[in-house]
């Protein structure tokens, strides 16, 4: 089986827009969202040591591309 390779990078957009909410609009609020994404840290233990982990640019494109796509 062979798989497709995923594009790098945020997908387009395929919302129904409308004169108050347009494609400008939709897109802020995604890079907005994405931004306050790739902030995130979360506590972990981690072999029994305290850790912080952060949101990598390429998850963060994950999660922000489930949500905006």
């Amino acid at each position: 089986m062979v798989s497709k390779l995923r594009k790098k990078g945020l997908l387009p957009i395929k919302f129904n827009l409308s004169k108050a909410v347009n494609i400008i609009y939709i897109m802020g609020a995604r890079d907005k969202f994405f931004a306050e994404v790739r902030l995130l840290k979360f506590n972990a233990l981690i072999n029994n040591k305290k850790t912080v982990i952060k949101v990598t640019e390429d998850n963060a494109i994950k999660i922000t591309n489930f949500f905006f796509s």
